[in-house]
């Protein structure tokens, strides 16, 4: 699912009118994924993020449904050396702890959670 497709990101860095002004990064790829069907998820992308991009959404829409799927947020950044190559990786954190996260603020905010299906 992560592998096979392109992501997008927005966020706020700091290069870029000082942080003020929001940035969408297109075309994303994950290099690799870390999937936990009851915790949390990591995926690891080139990095496409400056400072202060930190909690900027990566996300995309389902093909199929034409829904948006939110699979992380940019939580750190690592540098990875492997085989004595050095790979500069944005690290981005999700999976069913954010969803239930998401769920939870859905439901909590202000307005009518009725309208929400399981609040």
């Amino acid at each position: 699912m992560y592998l096979s497709r392109t992501w997008f990101s927005a966020g706020y860095p700091e290069s870029v009118a000082n942080g003020e002004v929001l940035v969408r990064a297109d075309d994303i790829t994950i290099e690799s994924a870390a999937v936990s069907n009851t915790e949390g998820n990591e995926t690891l992308t080139l990095p496409f993020a400056a400072h202060g991009w930190s909690g900027g959404p990566l996300y995309g829409v389902n093909s199929a449904s034409g829904d948006a799927e939110l699979i992380g947020v940019v939580s750190s950044f690592r540098t990875v050396s492997a085989q004595g190559t050095v790979v500069n990786s944005a690290v981005n954190s999700g999976g069913p702890m954010l969803a239930q996260l998401i769920a939870w603020a859905r439901c909590r905010w202000p307005g009518d959670p009725s309208e929400l299906v399981g609040c």
